[in-house]
């Protein structure tokens, strides 16, 4: 594919701070994408923001809340543009066995893991299916 023909899109990348969030947004940057990242960390959101050479706009929020996931999204598709494509990899691993894993640690680890997946797979399709147009890729690792 050529590179070109995604040039002027935006991006929504969830984990942008992770390794594989931040290969992802070089990446989509590179090709000319104007970038929204999203993760927890404020300051590493702002570091990755000034390494891309594209526009960016950081949105600090968790992914498992799905009312900051909605308010953020439409500010930032308000300011800029809606997503055109979205990537979803942000995740959190458990540091137990199964065996050993509390039940409220599994629901956060699949609150950010899934359910993240899913609150922002619902702000991006309302525009994907307007302009006949998106791209979703969700990821795991």
């Amino acid at each position: 594919m050529d590179n070109n023909s995604l040039a002027g899109k935006t991006a929504l990348v969830t984990g942008a701070v992770g390794g594989i969030g931040s290969a992802v947004c070089r990446d989509l940057a590179a090709a000319g994408i104007t970038i929204i990242p999203i993760d927890i960390d404020a300051a590493a959101l702002e570091a990755l923001c000034q390494k891309l050479p594209a526009r960016c706009y950081p949105l600090v929020v968790d992914v498992s809340d799905s009312s900051a996931v909605s308010e953020a999204c439409q500010r930032a598709f308000n300011e800029l543009a809606p997503a055109d494509i979205l990537v979803n990899c942000a995740g959190i691993l458990s540091n137990n066995k199964l065996a050993a894993t509390e039940v409220d640690e599994w629901r956060r680890v699949m609150a950010i893991n899934v359910d993240g997946s899913l609150h922002t797979t619902q702000q991006v399709i309302p525009h994907m299916q307007a302009q006949r147009w998106g791209r979703i890729v969700n990821l795991a690792s």
